[in-house]
C-alpha cells in the first residue's frame, strides 16, 4: 500500500543536492529515494545514503553525472539489478556528510517500485519517496510509499524482515539486522530473530568481505560489542568464529569467576563501559585516546578483546604446587592466541595493517599487563612504548577491560582500581614521552656503526636497540658515552670518534 504521511522536510544542508537532482531530471521521470535514506530522513538523522531507484538507471545515472559534474561508475556486469554509481567531486557542497560522496542509481526490479521494495531486507528499509515530490519540498510533505509497514515499525523501533524469504535469500542480512540494532538501538522482532537462528549456519557461505564489513559497522557503534552476546545466543558468533567453541566451559584459575568464553564476553562489555566513560576515567586523555582509535582501530580493539584469551584452551595445564595442590596454568596462550587470531584475520580478509594490529594486541596483552604492576621499571616501560607506539593505548584499554572482567575469589577490587590508576598514568606518560624523549635523534645511528666496521645484520640491529634503550632511559647522554657503550657491548673492538 502507499502510505501518505507528512514527512519531515529535508535538512537544509540537503537543499542544494535536491535542487541539483531536480534540475538534472525532468519532472516526468519516476526516480525514487529508497532504502536507508528514507528511513534516516523520517528519523531526522543525517542522510548518509542516497540510493535512487528508477527505470533506465544507466541513462539516469549518466544524466546525473553530467549535470552534477560527477564521475559515472558502473557497479559491475553481474550486479543484479543493474546499478551505477555517481561519484560527486565535492560532497561537502552537496550537503551530504564528509564520508559520503556518491549516489547509487539502481534499476527498479519487477513490475513497479512496490515489487522492487519487496526484495529489500527490512521493512524500515523498504520505503520509497518520489524524488520529484521530495525535491519540490511541498507541504504537508511527500507521499511515502510503504507497502510493508515500515513506518509503523520505525515508530515502534522494530527491525522486521520484509518477507518470509528475506534472510534465506541473503544470509548476510543476519549481520545487517544486528548492525541496524547497533546503529539505531532498536529491537529485532521475534519472528525475524527466529529466522536468524534458523539461517545462521548459512553465514559460512557468505563472502568474507561482506561479513567483515558488517562486523566492523557493528563494533564501531557505541555499545556495539555488547551485541556479541546476542549474536552468540542466536548462533551467529559460532559460525563467524568457530575457534571460540573450545573457550566455552574452559575453566580458569582462582582469579577468575567465569570460564574463558564468558570472561571474554564480559571483557568486551567492560571495554564498552571504559569507552563510554572516557571523560570520567581518563579525563584530559579522552581526545588523544579517541585520535588513536580512529577508523578500524576501534572495532578491531573490541574484536581483540573478544579473542585475547583464545589461546587458553590449547595451552591449559594442571601443575602441582609445593603445597601439594593443583593450579591451572595457560603458559604461552598469548603467542598461540596471536597465531589463531592471524588465521581469523586472514579469513576475514583484513589488511596487513589490520592483521598486525589485531594480532599485536593479543600477542602483547600479558606484557602490557606487566607494565601496569607497581614494580615495572622505567626502562621496561620505555622499551614497550617504543615497540608498540600508539598501539600501546588500545593495548592498555584491553588490559583494563580484562582486569575488570576478572572477579574470582583471589581477585582484589582494590588492586583492580590501582591497576586502572596506573593504566591512566601509563597513557599519560606515553604521550609525554612521545613529545620529549622519543623526539630526540639517536646519538649513534646505523651508518655510524657501519663506519666503525660492524657488518650489516642482526648484531647491528641489536646494538642499535640497546643504544636506543639506554639513551631513552638517560643512561647515555652524549655521543662519546654511546661509543663507550659500543666498546662494552663488543669487547676487543676498537672504536674511534
Amino acid at each position: 500500500m502507499s502510505h501518505t504521511a507528512p514527512s519531515p522536510a529535508p535538512h537544509p544542508s540537503l537543499h542544494r543536492l535536491l535542487s541539483d537532482l531536480h534540475r538534472a531530471l525532468p519532472p516526468s521521470e519516476d526516480v525514487f529515494l529508497v532504502g536507508g535514506g528514507v528511513r534516516d530522513l523520517l528519523l531526522d538523522r543525517p542522510l548518509k545514503d542516497m540510493d535512487l531507484a528508477c527505470r533506465d538507471a544507466e541513462y539516469v545515472a549518466l544524466r546525473l553525472a553530467r549535470t552534477l559534474d560527477a564521475a559515472f561508475v558502473p557497479l559491475g556486469r553481474d550486479h543484479d539489478p543493474p546499478s551505477f554509481r555517481v561519484v560527486l567531486r565535492d560532497s561537502g557542497r552537496h550537503g551530504t556528510e564528509s564520508n559520503q560522496s556518491f549516489l547509487d542509481v539502481t534499476e527498479v526490479h519487477g513490475r513497479d517500485i512496490v515489487e522492487d521494495l519487496g526484495r529489500r531486507d527490512f521493512t524500515v528499509n523498504a520505503m520509497a519517496l518520489a524524488l520529484r515530490d521530495l525535491s519540490a519540498l511541498t507541504n504537508p510533505g511527500p507521499s511515502l510509499i510503504d507497502p510493508y509497514g515500515g513506518l509503523d515499525d520505525l515508530h515502534r523501533g522494530l527491525i522486521r524482515q520484509t518477507g518470509p524469504q528475506t534472510i534465506a535469500d541473503d544470509p548476510a542480512r543476519i549481520l545487517r539486522g544486528f548492525r541496524l540494532r547497533a546503529q539505531l538501538g532498536w529491537a529485532l522482532d521475534h519472528a525475524t530473530l527466529d529466522e536468524i537462528e534458523k539461517r545462521a549456519p548459512a553465514l559460512a557461505k557468505v563472502p568474507a568481505e561482506r561479513l567483515t564489513s558488517e562486523l566492523r559497522l557493528i563494533l564501531e557503534c557505541p555499545g556495539g560489542g555488547r551485541l556479541l552476546a546476542e549474536m552468540e545466543r542466536a548462533g551467529v558468533l559460532a559460525v563467524l568464529f568457530p575457534e571460540l567453541r573450545d573457550m566455552r566451559g574452559c575453566g580458569q584459575n582462582h582469579f577468575h569467576h567465569l570460564d574463558v568464553f564468558h570472561h571474554s564476553l564480559a571483557a568486551v562489555d567492560h571495554c564498552e563501559v571504559l569507552l563510554a566513560e572516557l571523560d570520567a576515567v581518563f579525563g584530559e586523555l579522552r581526545e588523544p585516546i579517541l585520535a588513536v582509535l580512529k577508523g578500524w582501530r576501534l572495532p578491531w580493539l573490541k574484536l581483540a578483546v573478544l579473542l585475547h584469551d583464545i589461546g587458553k584452551p590449547g595451552t591449559k595445564a594442571h601443575r602441582s604446587t609445593r603445597e601439594n595442590t593443583e593450579r591451572i596454568t595457560f603458559y604461552g596462550h598469548d603467542a598461540l592466541g596471536a597465531a589463531m587470531a592471524e588465521s581469523i584475520a586472514v579469513r576475514l580478509r583484513l589488511s596487513t595493517a589490520e592483521r598486525k594490529y589485531l594480532t599485536g594486541l593479543i600477542r602483547h596483552h600479558l606484557h602490557v599487563g606487566v607494565l601496569l604492576r607497581p614494580e615495572a621499571k622505567l626502562k621496561a616501560r620505555l622499551r614497550w612504548m617504543r615497540r608498540l607506539g600508539p598501539d600501546l593505548i588500545p593495548a592498555i584499554l584491553l588490559c583494563l577491560a580484562d582486569v575488570r572482567a576478572t572477579l574470582g575469589p583471589s581477585s582484589s577490587l582494590q588492586e583492580h582500581q590501582a591497576q586502572e590508576i596506573r593504566g591512566v598514568a601509563l597513557i599519560r606518560e606515553y604521550l609525554e614521552q612521545t613529545r620529549t624523549t622519543f623526539s630526540v635523534a639517536p646519538l649513534i645511528n646505523g651508518h655510524d656503526l657501519l663506519a666503525l666496521g660492524l657488518p650489516p645484520g642482526p648484531l647491528l640491529g641489536r646494538i642499535l636497540k640497546q643504544l636506543q634503550e639506554a639513551q631513552d632511559a638517560g643512561e647515555i647522554t652524549t655521543r662519546e658515552e654511546a661509543l663507550q657503550m659500543v666498546d662494552q657491548l663488543l669487547p676487543g673492538r676498537a672504536t674511534a670518534n
